[in-house]
Formats: C-alpha cells, structure tokens, sequence
C-alpha cells in the first residue's frame, strides 16, 4: 500500500467568506515540479508530513493519505 504526503493549499483571490474555507491538498511539495514524497508505510509518511509542517513557516498543514 502506497501513502504520499500532501501539503495544503491556500485559496487567495476568493470572494468566499472566511466561514467558506475550503480544503485544497496537493502532493506536490515544493517548488519543483516534481518532488513528491511517497512510502510504502504509514508511519513513515505521517512522520514525514509532520517534519515538513514543522518547517514551513507558511502556517499550512501537512497530512499523509493512502493512494
């Protein structure tokens, strides 16, 4: 079984009220086009999406999910 991590996405531009939040993930972590991080274990994952949410001082939240 296959998790990846996924980082969230913020919506800038809307007209939505700030009750309105929406939830947007994208596994693509950084600026490059390619860099995504998957593992065969859950843990792994999870442990992974916290150091990167510990890191980022955007404020976005990280999460592991099972493809």
């Amino acid at each position: 079984m296959t998790w990846i991590v996924v980082k969230q996405y913020f919506v800038t531009g809307s007209n939505d009220p700030d009750w309105a939040e929406q939830s947007h993930w994208w596994a693509q972590l950084s600026g490059s086009e390619t860099q995504t991080y998957s593992f065969d274990s859950e843990q792994d994952a999870w442990e992974k999406a916290v150091e990167l949410q510990n890191e980022d001082s955007t404020g976005r939240k990280y999460k592991a999910v099972k493809l």
